[in-house]
């Protein structure tokens, strides 16, 4: 290989962000076309993980690695959210990894994700929704700075609990949103108003003030009800639960007998 080749391919290397993958379009950016590419390939450089994108030789790639591809190489409107985001953030000290672990990607519309994402085996479930939940899904989603060296966009905490809170759909999820609040105290009072302003979803803001109000969260005094929209009439959450007139949800049964009857509450 010719020197100019030898600095070319050092140059790649190097400013490659580790465990991550590198899409064609971005290489061509760099200069890097298709036939330098194949070079690389059979010269044990890089690896082709699908069509149109790339890994270094030797790098390990996780999901995450991936996600940036999506949102920094392909500029595609997906964030990460709901309790993935959260976990990302240190709301949650018990996460479970594995085969089964879901990761939870949204989208504010109905962008389809390309084949290489959906298709590559990330050793996680990876649940990916287009979630119309909030008017502006920006103003709820921040960068977080990796150790391996590259961003990704996230729910802010605030929107990520409201993620969840959408797709509470029985007494498991409501206990995992009740596990993910108690870590929540420390939120911003502000961000979390302008996330239920924005939010569409009338679940899942009846379920987090619900949440919030079981959980004493000391940032709920803060919250102006007024000027957030919550609908009318029932929402039946829990197939056989207790009704909460309040919130008018039903939770799960056996909250009903932790002291508090749910029925009465003012």
């Amino acid at each position: 290989m010719s020197g100019h080749l030898d600095n070319k391919i050092n140059n790649l290397l190097t400013t490659w962000p580790s465990g991550t993958v590198m899409v064609s379009a971005e290489l061509k950016k760099r200069g890097y076309y298709r036939q330098l590419l194949q070079r690389y390939k059979n010269s044990n450089w890089i690896n082709e993980l699908g069509a149109k994108a790339y890994s270094r030789v030797g790098d390990t790639i996780n999901w995450t690695g991936g996600v940036y591809a999506l949102q920094s190489q392909l500029f595609l409107p997906v964030h990460i959210g709901g309790r993935t985001a959260l976990e990302l953030l240190g709301y949650a000290h018990n996460a479970v990894l594995g085969d089964n672990y879901a990761v939870f990607l949204f989208a504010h519309d109905t962008t389809s994700l390309p084949s290489w994402f959906v298709k590559y085996n990330w050793n996680v479930n990876v649940i990916y929704k287009s979630l119309k939940l909030f008017g502006s899904p920006i103003i709820g989603v921040s960068t977080l700075e990796l150790e391996e060296g590259y961003q990704i966009k996230l729910s802010c905490p605030e929107q990520a609990f409201l993620e969840l809170c959408a797709l509470v759909n029985d007494a498991a999820s409501f206990e995992e949103a009740m596990h993910f609040i108690e870590s929540m105290r420390g939120i911003r009072p502000i961000k979390m108003q302008e996330s239920l302003e924005n939010c569409t979803s009338i679940k899942a803001k009846r379920i987090c003030l619900f949440l919030s109000e079981k959980t004493n969260m000391p940032w709920l005094q803060d919250i102006e009800l007024s000027t957030i929209f919550l609908g009318s009439g029932n929402r039946q959450i829990v197939e056989n639960g207790a009704f909460d007139a309040k919130h008018k949800i039903t939770i799960p049964s056996e909250w009903k007998m932790n002291n508090i009857n749910l029925d009465e509450m003012p």
